[in-house]
């Protein structure tokens, strides 16, 4: 320490002298000179890294790749020992394979040879896929950087994990659920959902968590497709459900999954509620589901909505192509200011009296500029 006072005080005696100006360019040009030097230490590191870890890569590829595809795309169910004997595994390899970095270039192998014929079902052999995932414990490895201290580490554990899918536990992410971390807690949250089984909707009964957003309803999403076939009604996850948006989320499931028996609950909720937002995402669903008697409902709640809603309600309603939905457009056609409102109900007319001719004739002899336009992209876009 007082070999670093001693050249400051003698550098400081060097320049005592010059004026303040040129004293303060030397500082910044020796921080400059010093950070120039750091990034320079710091671009060979980076490199030195990158070759190691090519290295790395290429030395697990060359040794395992041929040897897993065989085995992984194998129209025969291996045992234990028969893939131990594919891979020339031993004592002595295994102890090779401990190292953190051996793991995860195993891992994204294993990933790749998974992925590269996923869509092929005939091609990859899930009993071999999971005997080599014991055999590399690879679900004990990441299980185990899942629940570490580390919060970057826990969230790439749990990504992968959730791309390994085959036998991973919904107690390998229990310990992150409660995590104080919004993020962590609702993938963690959203992997418990998909690998257990006994608890398969805990957390939806739960309300989920805080914050709904759209990544949250996306991650849901693709869980409950896989789990379609053991999926309750929404209905009873929408009359607990607090936050409304995650309301809403659920209530653009119950169409995406075509559940009609929720129907009668979602006219309920709507003639109940007083939020735009869910009235909105409610009629969307309506019209999805194809539920006519949802249209008296909505026309007569036109004129008391906001704008958003009247153009949900006329975009639902042409798309039932009724008489009724005809004369309903017909006759708000006069009384609505909105271009994108015109745009819609002109377009719903068309839709419905294109085979007819019952009001376009009159509402094109009668059409400014602007209507005329919508009316030929409307005519343009039907060829």
């Amino acid at each position: 320490m007082d070999r670093f006072k001693f050249y400051f005080y003698y550098l400081d005696s060097q320049f005592i002298g010059f004026p303040l100006i040129i004293r303060i360019t030397i500082i910044v040009v020796m921080l400059l000179l010093v950070l120039y030097l750091l990034t320079i230490f710091k671009i060979i590191f980076i490199g030195v890294h990158e070759k190691k870890e090519i290295k790395r890569k290429e030395k697990i590829r060359s040794q395992y790749e041929i040897k897993l595809k065989e085995i992984i795309y194998s129209s025969r169910i291996l045992f234990k020992e028969d893939i131990q004997r594919t891979l020339g595994y031993s004592s002595r390899n295994k102890q090779a394979l401990n190292k953190k970095w051996q793991k995860e270039i195993i891992t994204n192998l294993l990933l790749f040879l998974k992925n590269e014929h996923q869509q092929d079902e005939n091609m990859f052999n899930q009993h071999n896929f999971s005997i080599l995932l014991e055999l590399f414990n690879i679900h004990l490895f990441w299980e185990k950087r899942a629940n570490s201290s580390d919060k970057s580490q826990n969230v790439r554990a749990l990504r992968k994990l959730d791309d390994i899918e085959v036998g991973v536990s919904g107690l390998a992410v229990s310990r992150q659920i409660h995590n104080r971390d919004g993020n962590l807690r609702k993938l963690a949250k959203v992997e418990y959902l998909k690998f257990n089984k006994n608890e398969a909707f805990k957390f939806l009964d739960e309300s989920f968590d805080k914050q709904f957003n759209n990544l949250d309803g996306l991650r849901i999403h693709t869980i409950l497709k896989a789990k379609r076939k053991i999926l309750p009604p929404f209905t009873r996850w929408i009359q607990i459900a607090k936050d409304e948006n995650y309301k809403c989320f659920l209530i653009n499931e119950c169409a995406l999954f075509h559940q009609i028996e929720t129907a009668p609950y979602l006219l309920e909720l709507y003639q109940q509620t007083d939020s735009s937002k869910i009235k909105i995402q409610i009629a969307k669903a309506l019209g999805i589901l194809n539920i006519q008697q949802a249209v008296p409902i909505l026309i007569k709640d036109f004129n008391y909505v906001s704008l958003d809603l009247q153009n949900v309600i006329i975009n639902t309603v042409g798309n039932f192509r009724t008489q009724e939905a005809l004369d309903f457009l017909t006759k708000v056609h006069d009384t609505v200011y909105s271009n994108e409102t015109i745009i819609n109900i002109v377009q719903g007319i068309y839709k419905i009296d294109k085979g007819h001719q019952q009001v376009l004739p009159k509402i094109k002899a009668q059409a400014n500029a602007f209507t005329k336009a919508v009316l030929l992209h409307a005519e343009y876009n039907d060829l």
